[in-house]
This record gives C-alpha cells, structure tokens and sequence, in this order.
C-alpha cells in the first residue's frame, strides 16, 4: 500500500469508488453521481485551496481516498477543516480508513489547521467508530436533516483538536508548502499502517432485531443472546430461472451451488448490504428499490436473524462477473432444476432449508 497526492487525472478512479456511496448508500447526502469533468474541478479545487486530497493505491490501482476541505467559508473558519474518507470494498476493514485518516491530520496539523471535523450520518455506526477510535468527540447531532431512499437520516458532528489555539494564530500553510521529506515520511508510516487482509465489523442485534450498539469482528465468538445480520437474495430472471453460484475451492461448502448473500457490515441497513453482496458476488447492479423483502429467519446454530429478498433481473443473460476467490461457476436454473440439484444435495444445506421455508411464497411465483 502507498498513499500519494491525488490529481484531478484521478477522477475516473476516484468516481468508481465514490459512486456506491452515492447509489446504494447514505454514507452521502449527494443523490445524482457528477461527472467525470465536475468531480475533476473538486479535486482541483481543494488542491488549488491548498489542502491535503490523498489516494490510497494498492498494486498501482487506487482503492481510497481521503481529502481535507474548508469547515465552512467564511475567513474565520481557516484554521478548521472538514475531513471526507471513501473506499473500495477490497480495502475496508483492513486500517486504510485509519490510514488515510490519519495521514490528512498529521499534514493538516503541519499546516496549522487547529480542528478538523467529520460529517457522519447517524446510522453509519462504521464512521462512528471509526472517529470515537481516533479521539474525535461528538459535538452534536442534527435530528432527520437529511432525506434519500424515501428515509430521514440525522448527521452527527464530530470534532477533533489537533493543535493548541495559540494567540495570534500562524496562518495556514498550503499542503505544498510542507517539507517535502516530512510529506513522504508521514504518507509512508500511515501506509505501512493498512493491513494485509481485512477482518469485517458487524454491528449485533438482539433476539429482536433491535440494535445493541455492540461492534463485532468477524472470526471472534460471538456474545451470548446476541446475533448478526445476514442478507440473502434470491435473483430471478425474466424466464423465471434463480441464479446459483458455485461455492469456490478451499471455501465452506466448497464444490456446492448457493444463492447470493452475506453478513451485513457495521454501518450499513440491510438493504445496502444486500444491494453491495449483490454487486461484489456477481457483478449485478440493483437500487435499493429493486430488491423486494420476502421473508425473515433466524438461527440459532449461527446466531444470526436473516432478511431475504427478491431481485427481479431485467435482462434474461446479464453479464455476470464472479467474485474472485468466493466463487467459480454460476448457472441460472429453472425450479425444477433447483430443485432436481437440492435432491442430489449439490446446494448448500443452509440454502437449500431456506428454499424448502421458501416454496410456497407468493413472491416466488416468478420461478417457473
């Protein structure tokens, strides 16, 4: 991993990972991705202000970005900036947000901005925490400000001082005009932060599906009485086939087809989950409104309360792009052949006891 000033050339990277956020998220208030040319001139504005926009780069390929902005424009606000911090699904969970962040403080505080803040959308428990690690305290919180996806969404505040508000104040100075080994030195060590391979945070729920608040690393025991989201979808063509994948080698179920799903991230509602485990495990690009509930479970044996929905694919053969290392075959089945496959017992146990629960549902009259 290497973190490097970004460049108004980034933009078509950069939109590739801020576009989730704007289409399947609420992480961003924005409704209508910009264009290639209007999110160029952003960073060339915040550059041209004299602030840090930093880029994380794995292998040459940018997989998220961090930059600092004016707090507000007024010229009593320049000594206060706001922070905004996006990546990719392959690098959460892994210390890239800590990183990045990081990195913009510490250049932030060579430049003599004395606070710096972060916007967070009150459900994003992820970017809570996140902040709450970094000694950010909470300032406020703005109670059903904002409105996407047909919800209200309250905006926390987040502050942090950096340095010691001496009298008179030093001035700002421009990100450029920081030493240039000070720059190099501060990128690499946050850099060398960024781990090899992420753990997912899940946020529990309890037997209710009411949140506890509780954070949780996939892998660790999980606390008694509590449970974690899990989000399968059932994805069915306009001829009425479901859409299996086949479980990769070396994965549980290796060798056995299963439909979509997976634990939901803290941070995100399950719709958003489902809309992102869609897009990693196949390529397949749905709006929240696309992806109708159907039915909810809960297990024991996992300790997890499931939501499942139906995705009903416009296109009869769409470009199917499978996630690597997670699976190695999809094949679109018609309901006799799902359940011709279930009989064999090539569908994974879990899968198949859900589509047994699930046979007689209305909402699975697509399934010819």
């Amino acid at each position: 991993m290497t973190i490097r000033f970004a460049s108004p050339d980034d933009a078509r990277a950069l939109l590739s990972i801020y576009a989730p956020y704007v289409q399947t998220s609420c992480a961003t208030f924005e409704w209508e991705m910009p264009s290639e040319t209007a999110f160029a001139e952003r960073i060339r504005g915040v550059l041209q202000a004299g602030y840090p926009y930093l880029a994380l780069e794995e292998d040459g390929r940018i997989v998220g970005y961090c930059y600092a902005a004016p707090f507000a424009q007024r010229a009593a606000y320049r000594p206060s900036a706001d922070l905004s911090l996006y990546l990719a699904p392959e690098a959460q969970q892994r210390g890239a947000g800590r990183a990045l962040y990081e990195c913009a403080m510490r250049l932030c505080r060579a430049q003599g901005i004395e606070n710096v803040y972060g916007v967070v959308t009150a459900s994003n428990a992820a970017s809570r925490a996140l902040h709450e690690r970094m000694g950010f305290r909470l300032a406020g919180t703005l109670e059903r400000v904002g409105y996407k996806f047909g919800v209200w969404h309250g905006v926390c505040y987040y502050e942090k001082f950096l340095g010691a508000h001496d009298t008179p104040w030093r001035g700002l100075t421009p990100v450029g005009g920081l030493d240039a080994g000070f720059v190099a030195e501060t990128m690499r060590a946050c850099a060398a932060a960024v781990r090899e391979t992420p753990r997912e945070l899940w946020e529990l729920v309890d037997a209710q599906r009411r949140p506890t608040g509780v954070l949780h690393r996939r892998g660790d025991p999980l606390p008694d009485g509590l449970y974690h989201l899990v989000v399968d979808i059932l994805t069915v063509n306009p001829r009425g086939e479901l859409l299996l994948t086949l479980r990769a080698a070396g994965k549980r179920f290796a060798g056995q087809w299963e439909i979509t799903g997976g634990a939901a991230r803290a941070g995100e509602t399950s719709r958003e989950a489902a809309v992102r485990e869609l897009r990693e495990e196949t390529g397949l690009l749905a709006s929240p409104e696309e992806l109708l509930p159907i039915a909810q479970d809960r297990r024991e044996q996992s300790q997890s309360v499931r939501d499942i929905y139906l995705y009903r694919c416009p296109q009869e053969r769409p470009a199917v792009a499978l996630q690597a290392g997670e699976t190695e075959d999809f094949r679109w089945a018609a309901r006799a052949q799902v359940e011709a496959l279930i009989g064999a017992g090539t569908v994974c146990e879990p899968i198949a006891r859900l589509y047994e629960a699930l046979r007689d549902n209305a909402a699975l009259a697509c399934l010819r």
